[in-house]
């Protein structure tokens, strides 16, 4: 922050201590708190929170300067019709417009799903819709558990990961119940190339989805 923004945001806290109601100076005690914890532990270049936190994601979208790659197992895909979907499209879609970010975004899908064919064509459906607004989309069918080699790149592709200028990341870390409890940023050099090399080895066996009107 400059010391004009730092001086702005005490002199807020302290105006809104002596004149605000009570309701309004918990609130902003809170998100005070709250920002002072990921600040804190963003020094270890980490940090995480207890639920699905969407306000990361769409503010790292807004700060993304090449480049973002995004694995979308079938936990992530429910999202698109919530209330936050059109916030994080219009993110992306600022970011590709206004700074050429590049954004592929990698679906993972189970066996089940692709040989169903009302989902695929729901799916095929919502690819086209992603390239329309020019996000590259590819897909991998999440095959049964077997080799270790096998059973790695399962674990590695059911997670849904989202990588800001292969410089951080942001994973959703899915319940039993394939709901989101938890978020996790991670800026370690080490484990940011971990995946970036994960994803890469993953998209380049993926799937390019059919362009409408050809066959699947």
């Amino acid at each position: 922050m400059s010391a004009g923004d730092a001086t702005r945001l005490i002199k807020s806290l302290s105006r809104v201590g002596q004149q605000g109601p009570e309701i309004v100076k918990a609130f902003a005690r809170a998100e005070t708190e709250s920002l002072a914890f990921v600040l804190t532990d963003l020094t270890g270049m980490t940090a995480q929170r207890p639920r699905d936190n969407t306000e990361w994601l769409i503010r790292l979208t807004e700060c993304a300067r090449r480049t973002i790659d995004a694995t979308s197992s079938s936990v992530d895909q429910p999202f698109r019709d919530t209330d936050s979907a059109k916030p994080y499209l219009d993110a992306q879609t600022e970011a590709m417009r206004v700074r050429d970010v590049t954004i592929r975004r990698l679906f993972i899908i189970k066996e089940t799903e692709k040989n169903d064919p009302e989902f695929m064509a729901r799916f095929l459906e919502l690819c086209e819709e992603q390239r329309g607004f020019s996000i590259d989309v590819r897909y991998r069918v999440l095959a049964s558990i077997g080799s270790p080699g096998r059973r790695n790149r399962r674990a590695a592709a059911t997670r849904d990961v989202v990588i800001f200028d292969s410089e951080l990341c942001l994973e959703f870390d899915p319940d039993q119940q394939d709901g989101n409890v938890k978020t996790r940023l991670d800026a370690d050099g080490r484990r940011v190339d971990g995946e970036v090399r994960t994803f890469n080895e993953l998209w380049s066996t993926a799937t390019e989805p059919p362009a409408q009107g050809e066959p699947s």
